[in-house]
This record gives structure tokens, sequence and C-alpha cells, in this order.
């Protein structure tokens, strides 16, 4: 059998190339008409569970499960949560397994994945507080023993990844809005009158001038590093690091952008964005328990 940082690194090559080429995974147009329509979370990340497990198959024949909505309920029966601040409702979007010879039970977690995806760029906040509550069950889980084991802990030294999805239509057809618009979801995000000053304006993607959308995703994503909180109900709020450190350092890195067209769909052109975060590692992840998210007035 492979070394588990074989399998890791190929994880990880492998998990970013599928999300560069995510429209390659769908027919022509599919992946287009799902995100016109809905959001296409739960879509993406089966094909690329799906996909991920036939390339490590090819590699590392049998050696592998990609496992969606993980854990399964027969490896939950294994866990033992009696201690644990996790909930046996808990799971995560995907995990990699390492099997034991004979292919009956995991021999370690190697990654865990969480994914969301956002229907439009449109400076809501609620990816933030769903991000830490992600990165916190992820941290989680990764400390939960087997049952009658309390030393055997298969999940501890797992990757983390988070991928945050943001579909967009081209604004350069926006003249095309009317049409066909009962096939559009949140419709009311493409109101694109001037002089609105709604926060849930869709920010969207111009082929003709692409560097509009790629500040408005990196004052995104740095949304993801600073934020406002109240500490301990108090009403003062103030401006502070986000809650999650990873190494020491407060949002080190910024994650990988992995922007793409995904095809057309009743005449709109749609593009998707991924912002990919990992891998990391449980024990050097820090999360501040103590800090919340305070919805404003002016948030959506």
């Amino acid at each position: 059998m492979e070394s588990s940082e074989k399998i890791r690194n190929a994880i990880q090559y492998d998990l970013k190339e599928l999300l560069g080429r995510v429209s390659d995974l769908f027919s022509k147009d599919e992946l287009a008409y799902i995100s016109l329509q809905q959001n296409n979370e739960c879509q993406i990340r089966d094909k690329i569970a799906f996909c991920l497990q036939k390339a490590l198959d090819s590699r590392y024949p049998g050696e592998c499960i990609v496992s969606c909505e993980w854990p399964s309920a027969e490896d939950m029966h294994k866990l033992d949560y009696l201690d644990s601040r996790v909930s046996k409702r808990f799971s995560v979007d995907m995990a990699v397994l390492k099997m034991n010879e004979d292919k009956t039970d995991y021999v370690e977690v190697l990654a865990l994945v969480e994914f969301k995806t956002h229907l439009f760029l449109n400076r809501e906040k609620w990816p933030y507080e769903e991000f830490t509550r992600d990165v916190y069950k992820m941290k989680m889980i990764t400390q939960l023993p087997r049952s009658h084991s309390a030393n055997d802990f298969r999940i501890r030294n797992a990757d983390l990844y988070f991928v945050m999805g943001n579909t967009s239509h081209d604004y350069s057809d926006k003249g095309n809005f009317a049409r066909y618009a009962s096939a559009v979801a949140c419709r009311d995000v493409l109101d694109l009158q001037e002089g609105n000053k709604s926060r849930r304006v869709a920010i969207l993607f111009d082929r003709n001038d692409p560097d509009v959308y790629k500040e408005e995703l990196m004052r995104f994503w740095e949304g993801f590093c600073t934020m406002r909180f109240d500490f301990g109900g108090t009403e003062q709020r103030v401006s502070t690091p986000y809650t999650m450190e990873y190494c020491g350092v407060k949002c080190q890195d910024v994650p990988e952008r992995i922007i793409q067209r995904i095809g057309s769909s009743f005449g709109y052109n749609m593009y998707q964005t991924f912002l990919v975060w990992g891998p990391y590692r449980a024990d050097k992840l820090r999360i501040s328990q103590n800090m919340q998210y305070v919805k404003r007035r002016t948030d959506n």
C-alpha cells in the first residue's frame, strides 16, 4: 500500500485540479443550467467526490473511499461521542478514508472537505459565520476517538479543506436579464438599476472588465480575515481579527482563486469562482469561541 503522505499529495492536487475544470465534469452547459436555477453546492460536491474517487482508484486501486456526508451510519457507531461537543447529527461534506488490507474498516482519515456555494457575490455576511461553524465542526470531529479505545484517534491528522463557490452571470449580458426570468433563481439580486444602493445588488463577472469582479472577490475574502464582533454580550462593537488562526498567523494566505466559465443556459453566460483554503491540520487551527458574528441593519 502507498504511504499516506503520497495519497495526501494526490488528494490536494486532484481536488484543486477538478475544481479548476468543474464544468468539464458535467455535460455541455449542464452546470450553467443547474446554477441558473438553484444553489449548485450538492451537485458540485457529489461530482467532485465521484471524480476524486476515480482518480484515486486509478493510482491506488482499492486503497481509499471518498465518502459524502461522513461519517456514515456505519462509521458513526465506531466513534465515541460521549465526552465530545460534537453531535451525532454533524457530518462533513466529504471525507477521504484510507482502508485496511481486507477493506472492512478505515485505518486513517486522510482529508475532510467542506463545501459552501453562494448564488451571487453581493456582500452578504452569512458566509463568514458559516465558515467559522464549519471549521469548528471539522476540528471537533478530528478529536473524536474510537469507541472503547480512548487513545485511538484515526481522524486527528486529517487534512482540512474549505471550498467556497460563487456563481455569477456575465454582466455583459445585462440587456438580456428580462428574458426567461422564470429560469433565474434569486431574480431580485439581478436588479441593476442605476442608483440602487441595496447591498443585495449582485456584483457580476464582466468578461470585458474582469478586474472589477476580481477586486470585489478580494474584498469578500478579506471579510474572512476581519469582521465585527460583540464580546461577551456587550453593546460595544469593535473590529477584530477573524476568529480562525492557522500556525499563529490569522488568515495568513490568500486562498487559491479559480474563476471559470461554466457554459450558458437560456442565453445567460454563467461563471463559477472557487476560493480554496487548505490543507490545514486541526492541531494548528485556533478558533476563538467567545466571538460571535453580530448581524447589523445594513446586512442582508
